[in-house]
């Protein structure tokens, strides 16, 4: 059996400026090429949204 990546997850720390809209544009491109069966999915959580200083 080949080696899978089920259950695996990526933390980005300071994440640069619209990195939520460009994964968003290749998660139909990522599932269509890495995942395994029609039950592949991403999910895009934040942790802690931006604090606003002022």
């Amino acid at each position: 059996v080949p080696p899978t990546m089920c259950g695996s997850g990526m933390i980005l720390i300071n994440p640069p400026y619209l990195l939520e809209e460009e994964i968003k544009k290749l998660s139909p491109f990522l599932l269509a090429r890495l995942g395994q069966d029609r039950n592949a999915q991403m999910t895009l959580k934040w942790i802690q949204k931006e604090h606003s200083l002022c």
